[in-house]
């Protein structure tokens, strides 16, 4: 359930204030927490490659910088690294404990685009115009 998850990340943000999992400086620290913090599980959804990119975007990576103010330059997913402009896309996902059923862009991998589970991203989440 969201609450269990959500608690369960409470605990261990709460730990790594107190402990620091071996972590010697609060630099350090606000680094990790900052990355936990920014976390949001998420799903692929199936069938949206039949979908163009908005008008005045050559692709949905492009609408995502343009909305995000940011350069894409690896793939969100936190188990991934790969990285490189021209290996990324721009991925509709769903958020998994997400209240509605919004789509969003976020950059991912070729492969990752492709995957069936659920994975956690560390990039910002731009919505999908409602008027696709």
């Amino acid at each position: 359930t969201p609450s269990r998850e959500y608690s369960s990340f409470l605990f261990i943000i709460s730990i790594i204030k107190t402990n620091g999992f071996g972590i010697k400086t609060s630099t350090q620290r606000r680094m990790l927490i900052k990355i936990f913090s920014n976390m949001i599980k998420v799903k692929n959804v199936n069938g949206s490659s039949r979908f163009s990119s908005p008008a005045g975007y050559n692709t949905w990576l492009d609408y995502w910088e343009a909305k995000s103010g940011k350069t894409a330059s690896r793939c969100s997913a936190t188990d991934c690294h790969q990285s490189g402009r021209w290996n990324l896309v721009g991925a509709h996902v769903q958020k998994v404990y997400g209240y509605d059923n919004s789509w969003y862009i976020v950059p991912l991998c070729r492969g990752c685009n492709t995957r069936t589970d659920e994975f956690y991203v560390d990039e910002t989440l731009v919505p999908v115009p409602s008027n696709l």
